[in-house]
């Protein structure tokens, strides 16, 4: 019987890490800005800094495509460089989330991806596929299920051996019952 709550809480680890994993430039990235924006908090008042022409600065704003622009006390402006994306945010969100259930099965795919920027890892899941009636010559993964001489087996790891035979990588879980009495 497959425990519903282990396999949920195992789900939500793996999908914790690999998120946090995908993250993790986008955060550090977050993290260097608000490190500089410190750093410039942490300069003496605008009134203070004087450039070589003696003029301070008299504002910063972010513009509609995301730059910063300086606005000086003589009337000067000076575009700073881009500090946020062009949407006005940074980073990656549930919108940038696509998943989807590989050929196998039991693995599942997610990617966060934003422009040319994608974070992508697989989750696979231990759960039994039936893979139908035993084909000789085909390779079969680890929980593939299959009925050979009547009886249902579970691969233990991945095998293209019979079922039947040593060492073949392969449980019994169902056992063939008795012929009834009406049985030819």
């Amino acid at each position: 019987m497959l425990d519903t709550k282990a396999l949920a809480a195992a789900t939500a680890t793996i999908v914790r890490e690999h998120v946090d994993k995908a993250l993790a430039p986008v955060l550090a990235e977050r993290d260097a800005l608000v490190e500089r924006i410190a750093a410039l908090e942490a300069r003496p008042a605008p009134e203070t800094v004087k450039g070589e022409d003696g003029a301070g600065i008299a504002d910063l704003v972010i513009d509609r495509e995301g730059g910063l622009v300086a606005t000086f006390t003589d009337g000067r402006m000076k575009a700073l460089g881009r500090v946020v994306g062009k949407d006005g945010r940074d980073g990656m969100g549930p919108d940038d989330l696509s998943m989807e259930l590989l050929e196998d099965g039991r693995t599942v795919r997610m990617a966060f991806t934003k422009g040319e920027t994608e974070f992508a890892f697989n989750i696979p899941f231990p759960v039994v596929l039936d893979r139908g009636v035993f084909a000789e010559g085909k390779d079969y993964e680890e929980g593939d299920a299959v009925t050979w001489g009547g009886s249902l087996w579970i691969a233990q790891r991945s095998t293209s051996q019979k079922p039947d035979s040593a060492d073949s990588g392969w449980r019994l879980a169902v056992k063939r019952g008795r012929d009834g009495k009406d049985a030819r």
